[in-house]
């Protein structure tokens, strides 16, 4: 920067007051004037860029680095730099002298701006850029200095996530399911209790509870407010939701670069998922294409990724775009970018960066026109016509032509199938664009305040989604959203003594409020876990056990049958008999069903025992493929009148469906 003054003889002024060509001036707004021959220098939270017009030389910082002249005097005095060992307000007169009157104005070469006006770690205009070696963080709104502690941090809160939701993603009944060479060791699945107390979680439930506290979080730097201990420690520890990781690995560039990169890590994210997608097609041989189950297994699962990659990434990717079109140009007529004033927006590399930085956004906006082309297209599938809201549920639920893209509707109710495009601009709104709407932090306040109002009124009317509890947190979720809003025109106005508040009080009163989302989360998936468990404790403990036959003689069968007949059989039922493998068995017993053959429009059974049928009954043919080498036979006590024979073959008269 460079200092432009014309200087003239003046006389001394008051205290409050500095000298002008002809008189003495009162001191500009975010000044301290100390009267004498000096001009006035910023107080903490200003920034001084231009004396030509004292009025307009005095700017606001947006971060918390502007230390103010005074402040950088005393910590100056307490360097090794000072070797004279003068106390602070020596120090504070002579860099005064030296710097800040019309000598020093006239020759300020011999001053550092950024000594004198930024906090340690930050330079430029507005102290609104770190060195190297340092990142901003929106919680202290400061730089702090990298450290190699703080980088395995982040590194291993990230791979915690990834892997976590990755578990949820694939596994989301809770069982891992294992390779069969390590079947005699753990068995062919693993409950994994912890995955399988989140996967009961409403994901509308995890949906709201995404949302909110990443719009909460947005709060922070978007309106450059610092809020008070302790609730300032957890919006340190929701940073991760605005996926600032090349903050926490402490990449150094500037901020147009890490647009790039963040703007073109979730596409290569993608691209490894179905590139994984390809490889477990080919390691297990699995057939291209769409007739084979195991291809459309697969294949719903990488896609149901895609779509929430798409989710978590889109709102802050854009709103990082969208920073980096906003500009500041002071009365001197120097233009940078309000997020990283190192940027100059006169640059020619700002105007190249600008057009990829449209196209950027294009590809971004992209992404959520194919939302609004998945869900259009299959609408009539989503919203089925028919008698009631819970048969349309059972209609959309079981068309597995919907399954791959059921992460956009699947919590939503079926005349709400486009909610999930109107959340996820709310969310954009919210995050992206409102920072851009007005420069002053009070102004962006009220608009948040009115947002959140607006949500609420909006999820309160129309409760889309399919859980009612979740429609109910989904609605508190939105006065969470509206106090925060309405915490900072409290800290801008400087008011928490007149609300009887202290700093530590308001802080943890804020925590109290944001945590009740998580806590209303946990409880509704506590007992939807719950009763799950015991749901499948019942089917346990009805389920006949499975008995190890291999021994048994035609004889031990027949008295085996007829004493399971005289104690459990009633007169209105008979005992039927279905033959498959042992596999299929347990899985039937385990789930307490057996599955049904679409071409013979029902389940076949048998009213022959096992010491009369043999391995070669021409009946085990209209069982299925797995009857014809059975391994097991499972025993169903059956109604009467609800079998009827198959079609008639010679020598089958006894079996039935």
């Amino acid at each position: 920067l460079k200092w432009h003054v014309v200087i003239v003889e003046t006389a001394s002024c008051e205290y409050g007051y500095y000298p002008g060509e002809k008189e003495c001036l009162a001191c500009p707004s975010g000044a301290e004037c100390v009267g004498g021959t000096t001009y006035p220098f910023p107080k903490k939270g200003y920034w001084f860029d231009d004396c030509r017009d004292m009025k307009k030389a005095f700017y606001s910082c947006s971060w918390a680095t502007c230390k103010g002249f005074r402040k950088n005097a005393h910590l100056l005095s307490q360097t090794d730099d000072n070797a004279n060992g003068d106390d602070d307000d020596d120090v504070f007169n002579e860099l005064l002298d030296l710097c800040w009157s019309s000598n020093g104005l006239s020759n300020n070469s011999q001053c550092d701006t950024d000594v004198l006006q930024c906090a340690e770690g930050s330079q430029g205009p507005m102290c609104g850029s770190c060195l190297e070696g340092w990142r901003y963080t929106a919680s202290s709104r400061r730089c702090v200095q990298c450290s190699e502690r703080l980088w395995l941090t982040g590194f291993i809160v990230c791979i915690v996530i990834l892997v976590l939701g990755g578990l949820i993603t694939f596994f989301r009944d809770g069982f891992l399911t294992i390779p069969s060479q390590f079947h005699s060791t753990f068995g062919d699945k693993i409950h994994i209790p912890l995955i399988g107390l989140l996967s009961h979680i409403d994901t509308g439930v995890l949906k709201v509870t995404w949302s909110t506290f990443q719009i909460i979080q947005s709060i922070s730097f978007n309106i450059q407010v610092r809020f008070p201990f302790p609730y300032s420690i957890l919006q340190s520890w929701l940073s991760f939701l605005d996926l600032d990781y090349l903050s926490v690995i402490c990449f150094h560039g500037n901020f147009l670069q890490e647009v790039i990169m963040i703007s073109l890590l979730p596409i290569l994210v993608a691209i490894g998922c179905w590139g994984i997608f390809i490889f477990r097609i080919l390691y297990r041989g699995i057939e291209f294409g769409f007739h084979s189950r195991d291809m459309r297994v697969l294949y719903s699962q990488h896609f149901y990724f895609s779509l929430l990659l798409i989710y978590i990434v889109v709102p802050t990717v854009i709103s990082k775009q969208f920073k980096a079109l906003s500009c500041q140009t002071l009365h001197s007529g120097h233009s940078f970018l309000r997020v990283d004033t190192s940027v100059n927006c006169s640059s020619k590399s700002y105007r190249q960066f600008l057009i990829l930085d449209c196209f950027l956004i294009l590809v971004y906006q992209g992404l959520c026109l194919l939302y609004i082309i998945l869900l259009y297209r299959v609408r009539d599938k989503l919203n089925p016509r028919a008698a009631n809201k819970e048969l349309a549920l059972q209609m959309r639920d079981r068309d597995e032509s919907l399954h791959p893209m059921q992460f956009l509707f699947c919590d939503y109710k079926p005349n709400y199938w486009y909610f999930e495009i109107t959340d996820l601009y709310r969310r954009i709104v919210f995050i992206s664009v409102l920072p851009l709407l007005s420069q002053r932090n009070s102004m962006k306040a009220y608009m948040g305040c009115t947002l959140a109002l607006f949500s609420a009124i909006y999820f309160r009317e129309l409760t889309p989604y399919r859980v009612a509890f979740t429609n109910v947190i989904a609605v508190i979720a939105q006065y969470v959203i509206l106090l925060d809003f309405m915490a900072v025109l409290v800290l801008d106005a400087r008011s928490l003594n007149a609300f009887g508040f202290s700093k530590i009080g308001f802080g943890c009163m804020l925590i109290g409020v944001n945590v009740i989302i998580i806590w209303l989360g946990g409880y509704l998936a506590y007992n939807e876990y719950s009763a799950s468990a015991r749901r499948s404790q019942e089917i346990q403990d009805k389920a006949i056990k499975i008995e190890n036959a291999v021994d048994f003689t035609k004889n031990k069968f027949r008295t085996t049958l007829e004493y399971v007949i005289e104690r459990a059989v009633p007169s209105s039922h008979v005992l039927c008999y279905y033959y498959t493998s042992l596999a299929e068995a347990q899985e039937s017993v385990k789930l307490n069903m057996i599955p049904a053959l679409v071409e013979g429009n029902g389940i076949v059974v048998s009213l022959n025992g096992p010491m009369d049928i043999g391995a070669t009954h021409a009946s085990l043919h209209f069982m299925g493929t797995l009857a014809q080498s059975w391994e097991a036979v499972i025993c169903l006590s059956l109604p009467r009148r609800s079998l009827f024979p198959v079609a008639s073959q010679p020598g089958l008269t006894s079996e039935m469906k």
